[in-house]
């Protein structure tokens, strides 16, 4: 990671901030024989189990929730699991959560997997 900070917005070299710290960094650090990468502040990397920029664009953690969430919740509907184990979904909700600790959420970003949760449910149980 590094940071230029008042720094213009093209050298003299016609560079952005971005492009002249990855042609500096590039094969100069070196951490166990391996060259060390540059990511730029707006691509997203997995740390920890989140999914994470440098400028703090949560879209991409957003993206990775909505599809786990939808994956695990389309096999659920497709298994054979009753109603009754249905309802007990301690193993998919936690997959979900364990990101809310770091992940800013809005009430329709919550909303919306309540919905999707709640709709799995009334599937099973021949709701309409």
């Amino acid at each position: 990671m590094g940071s230029l900070n008042a720094s213009p917005s093209k050298d003299q070299n016609g560079l952005a901030p971005s492009e002249a710290l990855e042609h500096q960094f590039k094969n100069n650090i070196l951490i166990q024989n391996q060259a060390t990468k540059y990511i730029t502040p707006s691509s997203p990397f997995l740390y920890l189990g989140v999914t994470l920029t440098m400028d703090l664009n949560w879209k991409h953690q957003h993206r990775r929730m909505d599809e786990t969430l939808k994956h695990k919740l389309d096999a659920l509907e497709g298994s054979y699991a009753s109603p009754r184990q249905t309802l007990n979904m301690h193993r998919i909700i936690p997959s979900l959560a364990y990101a809310f600790a770091v992940t800013p959420c809005s009430y329709p970003d919550l909303d919306k997997y309540d919905v999707m949760i709640g709709r799995v449910i009334k599937s099973k149980h021949n709701l309409w």
